[in-house]
């Protein structure tokens, strides 16, 4: 059972009470040590809904992508916190409705950070389980959240996460561990890396329909899909994310530069490697948010690499591309 095998859990932030933090409504922040020398921070919006108490409303789990995104930045300031990356207030921002809770997750994410390069994980069900240690910990800190509707959102790797995450939560809280059975009402998954075969043949007839590629360019990046699918037949995992990134790049070279998470823009290519981690966001993490937490803004985005690397094999691994 989860609450007999994990880790020890070790507070290293106050916990208890809401803080005023980075932008308006309360909040509360910390480090969990999900194992010994692995640090994972996270980031708790109360809701500003008009309501008598915050537990009126559901607990949402935001999980990035990457894998090495910080939803603590990116999640939080590029897509849906109260506040957007200039610090002005966003319009229709979930905190309104429910409260957020973002992770930095794996270890070596944002804010996260592992003492040594060899503590991040290699793998899915490591992170997983560093997951299942932090919401452990999450919920004996925060009882009032375990009657509280939960439901976890995420996108890219973060959906390859979640489903996984997901069984291991509702065994737990059925087992009676965590919190009440049932509260887990919903996991929804944004553009998941889950099956790499059905991801991939779709790009090229979306790209041609819309008017972006010719049919010599459908060829082109069909038959660079081919090579991923290849590849992760052979179970060559690590190659056939290089096959992946190739394949990237071809549809950004044959489109003229468009951004593939919003066909109506373009992005410099190199942009769109940095997962999150451009100048402008890393500037406002680095020194405004982690002086107004008061934590170290220099570990903020000092592993991601190292994250990317180990994880490189893993990214595209999925049951259903067997």
């Amino acid at each position: 059972m989860w609450c007999c095998s994990l880790a020890i859990v070790c507070l290293l932030l106050g916990f208890s009470e809401a803080r005023k933090g980075f932008g308006p409504g309360e909040q509360d922040w910390g480090y969990v040590d999900v194992r010994e020398g692995a640090h994972m921070f996270y980031w708790l919006y109360y809701t500003t809904a008009n309501v008598r108490s915050y537990t009126e409303r559901p607990l949402v789990l935001w999980l990035q992508g990457g894998p090495g995104g910080s939803s603590s930045a990116l999640g939080n300031f590029v897509e849906l916190g109260p506040v957007d990356i200039k610090g002005a207030p966003r319009e229709g921002n979930w905190v309104q409705h429910v409260n957020v809770l973002f992770i930095d997750s794996p270890v070596g994410s944002g804010f996260s950070y592992a003492d040594n390069t060899s503590l991040l994980v290699t793998n899915n069900d490591e992170l997983i389980d560093d997951l299942m240690t932090f919401m452990l910990h999450f919920y004996k800190s925060h009882t009032e959240f375990k009657n509280v509707p939960l439901h976890i959102f995420s996108e890219s790797y973060g959906g390859k996460v979640a489903p996984a995450l997901a069984i291991k939560l509702e065994k737990a809280m059925n087992a009676g561990e965590l919190a009440r059975p049932g509260i887990l009402k919903s996991v929804t998954i944004g553009n998941p890396w889950i099956s790499t075969r059905h991801i991939c043949r779709e790009h090229s007839k979306y790209l041609f329909v819309n008017g972006l590629i010719d049919e010599d360019g459908v060829a082109e990046i069909d038959a660079q899909e081919e090579k991923i699918l290849s590849a992760l037949k052979n179970h060559e995992f690590e190659k056939a994310t290089d096959e992946y990134l190739a394949w990237f790049d071809i549809m950004q070279e044959l489109t003229g530069g468009i951004y593939v998470y919003n066909t109506q823009t373009h992005i410099d290519p190199s942009e769109d490697r940095t997962y999150g981690y451009g100048p402008e966001l890393n500037t406002l993490m680095e020194v405004e948010v982690s002086k107004a937490l008061q934590i170290d803004g220099d570990v903020y985005a000092s592993q991601v690499m190292d994250v990317l690397t180990i994880l490189h094999g893993d990214r595209l691994i999925s049951d259903i591309n067997a």
